[in-house]
């Protein structure tokens, strides 16, 4: 009975090892609530109203600010609560979903919104991350690593901490490369009859 119990802690180790090593590194911290401005962040009351297009509009740090900053930027101190379409998804290799927003009044502005890998997160949001992604996996259909565009766009409620992301060409990516990173809830809005 020993030996099992050491069999199945080494187990466990090496599925949490694996997991960690798909773990983004770039401003991961700041992308899974796990630095220290996190909880403040999201005891602020959430800011109702920005279309995706205004939210893709706001004025960018450069890379160098980025890469240097030690907190997050004022736009990354807020909860966000916006109405778009879920355009298209794809699983990112560091375990993301990696999710497309449209602004429902000018199609063509876009911005990503990123679910996190449960077990790349800290452990007080390991829960949030899995059911958001269960419910999204029960939604649509789990990511796989090819985008994949929604033939019919999906009405969506999404609110989300606001996240600067350098720009590098990812798919959907708003104009100054502001994201959700993370959602905290993506809740489709029902069809009127």
């Amino acid at each position: 009975m020993k030996l099992f119990g050491i069999v199945l802690a080494l187990l466990v180790s090496a599925t949490v090892s694996q997991a960690r090593q798909k773990c983004g590194v770039e401003m991961w911290p700041k992308k899974t609530l796990a630095d220290s401005e996190a909880t403040k962040v999201l005891a602020e009351p959430i800011i109702e109203g920005r279309s995706i297009a205004q939210l893709g509009s706001r004025p960018a740090p450069t890379r160098q600010q980025i890469q240097t900053a030690t907190k997050r930027f004022a736009e990354e101190t807020h909860t966000y609560r916006t109405r778009a379409y879920v355009v298209g998804y794809k699983l990112e290799a560091d375990g993301d979903y990696h999710i497309v927003l449209g602004d429902p009044a000018d199609p063509k502005k876009t911005m990503i919104v990123e679910m996190p890998d449960p077990a790349c997160g800290p452990f007080q949001y390991v829960n949030l991350f899995a059911g958001l992604r269960a419910q999204f996996d029960k939604q649509f259909s789990p990511p796989a690593a090819k985008f994949r565009p929604l033939k019919k766009p999906v009405l969506v409620t999404a609110e989300g901490v606001g996240f600067f992301d350098f720009c590098h060409g990812g798919r959907g990516a708003a104009a100054n490369c502001f994201e959700f990173h993370p959602v905290t809830s993506l809740v489709p809005v029902p069809l009127k009859k």
